[in-house]
């Protein structure tokens, strides 16, 4: 069974989300660009990232699967891939969103978290979703306090979900 798609762009589409997004452009000088395979190569991951591409031989080929299963992009500084994000349907009005960043994410932290709020503020009513949720490693602090400003709430912990046994919180946002 496929996973149904939503809108299939978020950074061409007419929708609010591409107005705030073209704003964000415009205020902070990064630039958005539709995701693809490569820019996961440019990226220089932190350890809690990294062990996925060790553990997992194809871990490349799932986030290219997660990528085209709804609106996904990247998010250049001078040509240099900062991160690469999206979010994708896992049933009627739920969505899950990823994101993958280069260790030199953190020097931008302010431009990142305005776009971060916004997205996160547009996409539930943008999408029709009433549900996001995300999967984040348990012992990655900076992570979890994250989701938690952009209004992200605990659910519970996924013993030993992480392909390295890790255990990882799940968490939503309901709008």
């Amino acid at each position: 069974m496929s996973v149904p798609r939503l809108k299939d762009t978020i950074v061409f589409g007419n929708t609010p989300l591409n107005s705030a997004l073209k704003r964000w452009e415009n205020k902070t000088g990064l630039r958005a660009v539709p995701y693809s395979r490569v820019h996961l190569l440019l990226m220089r991951h932190d350890k809690f990232q990294q062990v996925y591409f060790d553990d997992i031989p194809n871990y490349a080929d799932l986030v290219a699967v997660a990528a085209r299963s709804g609106p996904s992009f990247t998010i250049l500084n001078k040509g240099r891939v900062l991160y690469s994000a999206g979010i994708y349907l896992r049933h009627l009005g739920c969505a899950e969103a990823w994101m993958l960043s280069d260790t030199s994410l953190p020097r931008f932290k302010i431009a990142v978290c305005q776009g971060a709020k916004s997205f996160f503020d547009l996409v539930g009513p943008a999408l029709g979703i009433h549900r996001a949720q995300i999967i984040v490693n348990l012992e990655n602090s900076t992570a979890v306090n994250w989701a938690k400003w952009l209004k992200f709430q605990s659910e519970g912990v996924l013993k030993e979900y992480g392909s390295d046994k890790s255990d990882h919180l799940m968490m939503s946002r309901i709008y």
